[in-house]
């Protein structure tokens, strides 16, 4: 009997907890080479190892935020960047998971049959707000998801190890369900009436993407795509993140179409 390759599915390639183990998992697989040009990396040189990000997806999902974690990460493994890869892997609760409008998608995996080798291996978890049952699919379900056990126990695992969380509006709420923020620690709350003139005021509280102690918080969807730059630049650094806007102008432009301006308030001291 013929014997045939091993059947590639991205599950089995978001897996590996490495770029070498990515490359034997897909050695004996048919068309390596031209797996590796599409995504725009060489899994086989060590030298040029991934960073890795868990994308956290409930149901009722805010879609503008969801995508800009997706589609300015993916550019990272374009040819032209000569810079580090992040590679992603979506997780949901659902086979398929609706989005506050019509999109729907289909994780890589579900939450719950994420192995303890693969959370060790993530560098970052990212994680868009579910809007709640207000809006969209008028489900509570989403919210409910990224304040159970199993994520609060992820954001828990990789922070501790020195790994980035990064939220967009109410999905900092996972965060100070997990213990790592309290409710009134200096985090992003840019959409709330707080008077201008009111001497509490803080200065986060003027800035739509909030940065502390490996977490970024941000007002939401307007800010979604500069907040996965800042979440680029803790992963990459500075100036591999400045390499990578240099060279992808069809994701920000030539002549500063999408200009990366938006104010960052990094806090140096957390009250507890």
């Amino acid at each position: 009997m013929k014997a045939t390759a091993p059947r590639l599915t991205r599950r089995n390639f978001v897996s590996a907890a490495s770029v070498a183990g990515a490359a034997a998992a897909l050695g004996s697989a048919r068309g390596l080479g031209q797996e590796a040009k599409a995504r725009g990396t060489d899994l086989a040189d060590p030298a040029r190892p991934a960073k890795h990000v868990l994308l956290i997806v409930g149901e009722n999902f805010e879609e503008l935020e969801f995508a800009a974690f997706t589609g300015v990460l993916a550019w990272t493994r374009v040819y032209s960047f000569k810079g580090t890869p992040i590679n992603v892997t979506v997780a949901g609760f659902d086979k398929v998971i609706g989005g506050m409008g019509s999109m729907r998608i289909v994780p890589d995996v579900l939450v719950g049959e994420l192995t303890d080798k693969e959370i060790e291996s993530l560098d970052a978890v990212a994680i868009p707000c579910s809007v709640g049952p207000g809006r969209g699919r008028r489900t509570g379900r989403g919210q409910a998801h990224l304040a159970s056990k199993p994520v609060l126990d992820i954001v828990k695992r990789v922070h501790a190890k020195g790994g980035v969380i990064a939220t967009m509006c109410c999905s900092r709420e996972t965060l100070a369900k997990a213990g790592l923020l309290k409710p009134e620690d200096t985090q992003c709350r840019y959409w709330t009436e707080a008077k201008k003139n009111d001497a509490s005021r803080s200065s986060a509280a003027d800035a739509p993407i909030v940065v502390s102690n490996r977490i970024i918080s941000t007002m939401g969807p307007a800010v979604s795509w500069q907040s996965v730059m800042v979440l680029i630049e803790l992963l990459l650094g500075r100036e591999q993140a400045a390499d990578f806007v240099k060279t992808c102008p069809w994701v920000f432009g030539q002549r500063d179409e999408l200009t990366l301006k938006v104010p960052v308030h990094h806090v140096t001291t957390t009250k507890r």
